[in-house]
């Protein structure tokens, strides 16, 4: 049973640029599903239906001179390219490098891929009832669509790929993962794939792999709302926010988080408390502000 208070308690430990780093993830994700939409929206005007097809794109659509921490990761990833492709399990998405061999170094600037796979039945019924309805698709409406099908796994594996580059792909040489490539062969034509996990015994020991437990935190972190508008003030014509309960907050992140039951409890605790330093964070830039 994990003890909140004491958790709670506990000294904090400095977080370096992992906060700011998330926020511009989710603005990165919230970019690329624009790029997306645009991108795609005159082909689905064209036939006035789904076309039974989503572009993709390369990092290389995004501008890095609007990012801090992650500009150049963005700039030195140019060839990362991003793929849709109709799902065929319940796999939501994933991020395949390449295998480094001895004395390789790593190199960004190489092509990799993050797949996203969505339910094709689902959008392509959402775009032809819109088109059948009123005779077209607003960009706000597809954009909808694709942030409910693809923002989640986005983040995921687009943090799979952000620790890959700001490791120098380190994170993907552990023994630990060596050992579950050796153990449960996932290695495939020369690439790692990250996935989900069918059996049980795989799955908690890929949901026990450190890489994939901070790119389900980060996904699991992105969902939460660690505070409200409560009030609108006239005068200044700003909204007034208030931080949700710090315990609201950690009670969420613990129901959300999926395969936390499944982790240790020492990282079970590590993650709350990053929750928790996460919130007092957001609490400082709502009363500067």
């Amino acid at each position: 049973m994990i003890d909140l208070k004491q958790i709670i308690q506990e000294e904090y430990n400095l977080i370096d640029e992992t906060h700011e780093s998330i926020n511009e993830l989710m603005k990165l994700v919230d970019e690329l599903i624009n790029f997306i939409v645009e991108n795609n929206l005159p082909y689905f005007d064209k036939q006035k239906k789904f076309p039974g097809f989503i572009f993709g794109t390369y990092m290389s659509a995004i501008n890095h001179n609007n990012y801090n921490i992650l500009e150049n990761f963005i700039m030195e990833s140019g060839k990362l390219v991003f793929q849709f492709e109709p799902k065929k399990s319940t796999v939501k998405g994933d991020y395949q490098t390449y295998k480094q061999y001895d004395g390789e170094k790593f190199d960004p600037r190489r092509e990799r891929a993050i797949r996203i796979f969505y339910d094709e039945e689902y959008i392509s019924n959402f775009v032809n009832r819109k088109y059948e309805e009123k005779g077209d698709l607003k960009d706000y409406e597809l954009k909808s669509l694709f942030k409910k099908e693809f923002e989640s796994a986005l983040l995921h594996e687009l943090q799979h790929a952000y620790d890959d580059y700001r490791s120098g792909g380190k994170i993907y040489q552990t023994k630990q993962w060596e050992d579950y490539l050796e153990k449960y062969g996932t290695k495939i034509d020369n690439a790692i794939k990250d996935t989900q996990i069918d059996t049980i015994k795989k799955y908690k020991e890929y949901v026990n792999l450190p890489h994939e437990i901070w790119a389900r935190f980060i996904q699991t972190i992105s969902e939460i709302k660690f505070f409200e508008a409560v009030d609108f003030d006239e005068k200044t014509e700003n909204f007034v926010y208030e931080m949700n309960p710090l315990n609201d907050v950690i009670k969420k992140f613990i129901n959300r988080f999926v395969g936390l039951h499944d982790i240790s409890e020492e990282m079970k605790r590590k993650l709350i408390k990053r929750v928790a330093q996460f919130w007092h964070l957001e609490k400082e830039k709502i009363e500067k502000s």
